[in-house]
């Protein structure tokens, strides 16, 4: 590197070079997964798979190619997510946008949407009735009427910003006529009573007190309101139970994205409304209970 460790110079800079200068560069900054995040970067830059990268590794770099990943760089040793970087994150074998608006989609919430598809899989072709709460950037009622072609969702989200991130989403995956948008506070906008096959939401669950030691990608970024879920993190979620039985079918679910060590909580939640069930508490790919099972009984 020319002058200065922490700068590019406008030497001649080929992808392999770039890529292994960035990466240095991330580890020195404790950066987490430095080679990937410099990798989905330059593919962003580049238009460009990873592969490509590996299969032009001696290309070199235009110059508002470097000045583009320059800018790159220096926003993500900020800690800035590469996903709100880039405005792009996979999710489910979907290509969503996102932005600061919402929260970045999180295997965690591919569990979810995985629960879902096995508890209604041989109702495939059905015209299910479902609502999500809290919409965030659409991933979870995209994925689902992607899957399920045949179903209607109401997608709600208190955020007019995120719900206008949702919609992109929706578009962008070709499911736009299957989903309806509604600016709400959970369910004060919804007025279809004991209507709904599934209810499904990722609600906030992260104690208030812990939210200053996550990540620094996720509390210096993402949006709080989307995060915040109270003194025990289950102040949206006895909402979200404590009402669900009013608009959910007879043998209808709630399906809920929770914390890990929430799952006693969410059950004397379920206890206190006789409509409803509690089901199970599925574990995530780390084998930590994750998504709640509730029925309407």
């Amino acid at each position: 590197m020319s002058s200065s460790k922490n700068e590019i110079s406008s030497d001649i800079w080929t992808i392999s070079k770039i890529l292994g200068w960035t990466e240095s560069y991330f580890k020195s900054k404790n950066i987490e997964s430095p080679r990937l995040g410099a990798e989905l970067l330059l593919c962003s830059v580049l238009n460009c798979s990873r592969i490509s990268l590996y299969t032009n590794f001696d290309k070199p770099l235009l110059k508002n190619e470097l000045e583009i990943f320059k800018s790159f760089i220096r926003r993500r040793v900020d800690f800035e997510p590469v996903s709100y970087i880039t405005n792009e994150k996979s999710f489910f074998d979907l290509d969503f946008y996102v932005d600061s608006n919402v929260l970045i989609p999180r295997p965690d919430t591919e569990k979810l949407v995985e629960v879902v598809i096995d508890l209604f899989s041989d109702r495939k072709q059905d015209k299910l009735k479902i609502l999500e709460l809290g919409t965030g950037s659409g991933i979870i009622s995209v994925s689902l009427a992607d899957y399920f072609r045949n179903s209607f969702i109401t997608a709600v989200d208190i955020s007019l910003d995120a719900l206008k991130t949702a919609k992109l989403n929706s578009v962008k995956n070709n499911v736009s006529s299957n989903i309806f948008f509604v600016n709400s506070s959970w369910f004060s906008g919804i007025r279809d009573l004991n209507s709904f096959d599934l209810i499904v939401s990722n609600p906030p669950y992260i104690k208030t007190l812990d939210i200053d030691q996550l990540q620094p990608e996720v509390r210096l970024y993402e949006p709080v309101l989307a995060l915040d879920g109270g003194e025990d993190g289950l102040l949206c979620i006895d909402e979200i139970i404590g009402k669900s039985d009013k608009f959910l079918k007879k043998d209808g679910f709630l399906i809920l994205e929770a914390g890990f060590d929430q799952k006693e909580g969410i059950k004397k939640i379920t206890e206190k409304n006789r409509n409803l069930s509690f089901v199970d508490m599925v574990r995530d790919y780390g084998q930590r209970d994750r998504v709640a099972v509730i029925k309407r009984v």
